[in-house]
């Protein structure tokens, strides 16, 4: 798969681990924004999704889940990688996300060398 151009999409309730996404993203020179809830982000998408080259999403959020924003991402942008990350990793939830078509799913506390690897599989930096 080609690597993608454009920004990362972090989506968390929490705002310590959004600024913390942020923070680690931009450290490593990739430009992103920050958003706290489902509804925030498929505004985003819809508005600017040419913008996005990765999403990384929660999957306890409140209102909308992680499991319902991923479902709108995938029938309305299909190509745009979705990183699910939750504190939760059960056989489950890693088989529900993986039907909702997920790109790949990361265990809270997430390790900034692995979300920054992570995010390099998938986009370049801009």
């Amino acid at each position: 798969m080609a690597k993608q151009k454009g920004k990362v999409l972090v989506v968390d309730d929490d705002a310590d681990v959004r600024s913390t996404y942020k923070d680690v993203l931009q450290a490593y020179g990739y430009k992103a924004k920050a958003v706290a809830s489902g509804e925030a982000c498929l505004k985003q998408l819809h508005t600017n999704a040419d913008e996005y080259g990765l999403v990384v999403l929660d999957v306890l959020l409140p209102a909308q889940t992680g499991y319902d924003v991923v479902e709108v991402i995938r029938a309305n942008w299909p190509d745009l990688p979705v990183v699910m990350v939750s504190g939760k990793v059960d056989r489950l939830t890693r088989e529900a996300l993986d039907k909702l078509g997920a790109s790949e799913f990361l265990e809270k506390p997430v390790d900034p060398d692995v979300l920054m690897h992570t995010v390099d599989r998938y986009i370049r930096k801009v």
